[in-house]
């Protein structure tokens, strides 16, 4: 986008005599703007990927199975345990999520697949650095492991960019400024 920029201006010092310098410094100026909404932007999605990411509880999903799949009807369910409800849920929405994240596939209607389908990249960084940080394996998705595993790690992740800010060079600086 800033490119063309770059190119209209020797053409534009043709037709206009004697102000090369104010249309040098205006392409300029709209570059060097450009540039900076364009480093801000990439570094606030950069420092705040982790807050968009959707959380899931089983209870959650056992509601969201029984309102999409069984019409609303919990009595469909009268006859499975709790554990076999959470498996056959899990794998209706780990279906569901795979088919929305495609390219060539219709995207599904349902916000909460939405919102998992959008945070999926992010939850499996997330749940891979937090694996070899803390020498776990990866859950199976949208298990009940999954869902500890992550609040356990969005948690982690807050406390460790807390101490980070807590130990940055000012704080150094004006702590042990004296003795330096």
């Amino acid at each position: 986008m800033v490119v063309p920029f770059l190119f209209i201006s020797p053409v534009a010092t043709i037709w206009v005599e004697n102000k090369d310098i104010y249309i040098y410094l205006s392409v300029l100026y709209i570059f060097l703007i450009l540039l900076v909404l364009g480093v801000r932007h990439t570094g606030s999605r950069w420092t705040t990927w982790y807050l968009n990411i959707e959380r899931l509880t089983d209870q959650r999903l056992r509601e969201w199975y029984i309102e999409t799949h069984e019409d609303g009807n919990e009595k469909a369910l009268a006859g499975m345990t709790d554990p076999a409800v959470l498996k056959v849920a899990r794998a209706a929405m780990i279906q569901e999520v795979t088919a929305t994240r495609r390219h060539f596939r219709r995207k599904s209607t349902d916000p909460l697949v939405l919102a998992l389908a959008k945070s999926y990249d992010a939850t499996i960084f997330l749940l891979e650095w937090y694996s070899s940080y803390s020498g776990t394996p990866l859950p199976l998705p949208y298990s009940s492991t999954w869902n500890m595993q992550m609040k356990v790690a969005l948690q982690t992740l807050n406390q460790l960019q807390t101490g980070i800010r807590l130990h940055n060079a000012f704080m150094h600086w004006r702590q042990a400024g004296d003795e330096v």
